[in-house]
C-alpha cells in the first residue's frame, strides 16, 4: 500500500492539489483548536458568587512549577489514592494555588493538590494513610483547612492544555482580583480547585477570611517573590563579575606589551 509522501512525490511543491490539502489540514486544526476553546470556557465569562468552603484534614504533595502544568500532580495523587485514569475526581482532590502569576518568575510557582479526608465519603484513603505514614514514595503532608467564606465560580473543564491554559490566565487572575476587593483586609488571594471529569466542570474557590491557613506553612507570596528576585538578582550579578574576569584575562592575554629600550646611542 502506498503512503501519502509516495503518492504525492511526483507532484510540484507549489501544485494546487497540495496547496488545497493544506487549506484542508490547516482548517482542520483550526477547527478543532476552536471547538477546545469553546468547550474549556476560554470565551464565557466569569461568574463569581459568594459561597463556602468546605475544609477538613487536607493530606497533600507540594509542587513549585509553572501552574500550566498542575494537572500532573493530580494525576500522581490519584495513582497513590489508586484511582483509575478516568475516576471521578470531584470533591474529592482539590488543587491550591498560592502565587499569583505577574508576580513569581516562570516555572517557580507554587502549588499543592490533595485530598480532604472530610470530603470522602464512600472512598477508601486507607492506602494513602498507610503510604503516608513512612511508606510513601512521595512526601505527603497534613494541614487543617478551615471552612471558611470564599468566592466561588463553576467553569467548565476539558482534562485538557485548553483549560490548564484557562485556568492560569483567565480563571486565576478573576477570581484573585475578587479576593482583593471582596476579602478582609490583608487577604492573600490563594486559589483552590476541585474539577470532575465526569461532570466536565471545576469548581473554583478562593477564600475571603483566613486564608493564611491556605498556604500550608509556606512563606507568604510577597516575601517569596521578593526572595526569589533578590537570589536571580545576586546569580546575575555573580554570572557579570565572572564574564567580567574572563574578559580580562583575554584582554591580558592578547594585548602584548612592546617593551622599549632605553641604551643610549652610544652605548649601541
Amino acid at each position: 500500500m502506498l503512503n501519502y509522501h509516495e503518492l504525492t512525490m511526483g507532484e510540484a511543491r507549489d501544485s494546487p492539489q497540495r496547496r488545497k490539502q493544506y487549506l484542508v489540514i490547516c482548517t482542520i486544526m483550526a477547527a478543532m483548536f476552536f471547538g477546545a476553546c469553546i468547550a474549556s470556557g476560554v470565551f464565557q465569562p466569569v461568574y463569581i458568587t459568594e459561597g463556602t468552603y468546605p475544609g477538613g484534614e487536607f493530606i497533600y504533595l507540594s509542587e513549585v512549577r509553572d501552574y500550566s502544568a498542575h494537572m500532573a500532580l493530580f494525576r500522581k495523587v490519584a495513582g497513590d489514592l489508586y484511582f483509575k485514569p478516568k475516576t471521578e475526581w470531584g470533591d474529592l482532590l482539590f488543587g491550591i494555588y498560592m502565587d499569583e502569576e505577574r508576580n513569581v518568575p516562570g516555572g517557580k510557582m507554587r502549588y499543592s493538590v490533595g485530598t480532604l479526608l472530610d470530603k470522602d465519603e464512600g472512598l477508601s484513603v486507607k492506602p494513602l494513610l498507610e503510604r503516608f505514614d513512612g511508606h510513601a514514595t512521595h512526601a505527603y503532608e497534613k494541614a487543617n483547612l478551615p471552612s471558611v467564606r470564599a468566592g466561588m465560580v463553576h467553569f467548565p473543564f476539558t482534562n485538557g492544555f485548553v483549560s490548564c491554559l484557562t485556568h492560569q490566565y483567565k480563571i486565576l487572575p478573576a477570581m484573585q482580583k475578587y479576593a482583593k476587593q471582596h476579602g478582609v483586609e490583608g487577604t492573600i488571594p490563594i486559589m483552590t480547585s476541585t474539577c470532575s471529569i465526569k461532570e466536565k466542570m471545576c469548581t473554583h474557590y478562593i477564600p475571603l477570611e483566613k486564608s493564611e491557613m491556605f498556604l500550608l506553612g509556606k512563606t507568604p507570596p510577597e516575601e517569596y517573590s521578593s526572595d526569589l528576585y533578590s537570589d536571580i538578582a545576586q546569580q546575575n550579578a555573580k554570572s557579570a563579575l565572572n564574564t567580567g574576569k574572563i574578559l580580562k584575562g583575554l584582554k591580558k592575554l592578547f594585548s602584548g606589551k612592546t617593551k622599549v629600550s632605553r641604551e643610549s646611542p652610544s652605548e649601541l
